[in-house]
């Protein structure tokens, strides 16, 4: 499931022919421009049963300029301290992989992205993004 697109609205006047026709027609023109802020709209995997892994999927709302999408941009926090992220990745469209060693003690795994990334024009990000993944047991089911 993708996040919705956030978009602030943004009016500013512009100014429409000379003084004296603006007075005459009594009104200036409104300018509307519509600004997206870069997000993260999804980070996977979110849990991860009996198994370990390596990596984290980083999906944007709009293209990035990715060498602003660095291993440094990205903090992995786990049960035995903190993760170091070896490289970042374009998987493909607005989607980045950040990897690391692979990881395998169970417990919950905290993760935060940005806020250096910019978009292709050079807007960053309003804030990190927090992310939290865990490794869990296999759970049994009993069927009577």
């Amino acid at each position: 499931m993708t996040a919705p697109r956030v978009r602030r609205q943004q009016r500013s006047r512009r100014n429409v022919g000379t003084p004296s026709s603006r007075r005459a027609l009594g009104f200036e023109a409104l300018e509307h421009r519509t600004l997206l802020t870069l997000q993260v709209t999804s980070v996977t995997p979110t849990l991860v049963v009996n198994n370990a892994f390596n990596y984290i999927d980083v999906t944007f709302n709009e293209a990035i300029d990715p060498t602003t999408f660095t291993p440094a941009e990205v903090t992995i926090t786990g049960p035995s301290g903190a993760v170091e992220v070896n490289s970042i990745a374009l998987v493909g469209g607005n989607t980045y992989q950040a990897n690391f060693s692979s990881l395998s003690v169970r417990g919950d795994y905290a993760t935060s992205i940005g806020p250096g990334i910019t978009d292709t024009s050079g807007n960053p990000m309003s804030a990190p993004v927090r992310h939290h993944a865990g490794i869990r047991a296999g759970q049994r089911h009993l069927h009577e």
